[in-house]
């Protein structure tokens, strides 16, 4: 895919066209994505979607692979501009990048989706592995320096609760109190002191 921009700085149409399934898929699923859906929403001719996408899976395949891509380069500025020197940083990054009410969870069930999604396609998985893997790995650097004893063990741990966290949000419709769930990731932190 060809990845030339119109102008400085504006997506070219197949990134926007992209960043359009992205939200397709996040409020309806990545199985009812359709060209005629997306050229509906784009008010554009299924037409023109297909010279850009030829095929449905292109799509839904393009989007997940710009989600991870864009999820990479924002956690690489986000921990540049603002390194985690604390326990509290930790918390409080980890309480940001993680949906607690159902008005924040497009983005988590779009990353639901692409999780089953990976389970019918194996370089799709791969894909998957190496994304969520980067977050943990993140934290755990993050804890090494601060001394932490088990820094990879307690991010992956922290992370679970993150996932946990979301998976209660989109499934039972809650609002989890942010300043609760950072006293919680904290004192998970503690506990390996």
């Amino acid at each position: 895919m060809a990845r030339k921009r119109n102008q400085p700085g504006a997506p070219n149409i197949q990134e926007r066209i992209l960043r359009e399934v992205i939200g397709l898929i996040a409020r309806h699923g990545a199985d009812r994505v359709t060209h005629r859906l997306l050229a509906s929403a784009m008010k554009m001719s299924p037409g023109t979607l297909t010279y850009h996408f030829k095929g449905r899976e292109s799509l839904i395949e393009g989007a997940f692979d710009l989600y991870m891509s864009d999820y990479s380069r924002g956690l690489d500025e986000a921990l540049a501009a603002r390194p985690l020197t604390s326990f509290e940083e930790i918390a409080r990054f980890l309480a940001t990048m993680t949906s607690l009410g159902p008005e924040q969870a497009e983005l988590a069930t779009f990353e639901c989706e692409m999780i089953a999604n990976a389970q019918r396609d194996p370089k799709l998985k791969d894909a998957v592995m190496a994304w969520s893997a980067q977050l943990p790995r993140a934290i755990g650097s993050a804890l090494e320096a601060l001394g932490h004893p088990d820094a990879h063990r307690t991010a992956n741990l922290l992370t679970a609760i993150c996932r946990g966290a979301e998976l209660d949000v989109l499934t039972r419709g809650i609002r989890i109190d942010e300043t609760a769930f950072r006293e919680r990731l904290i004192s998970v932190l503690r506990a390996g002191i």
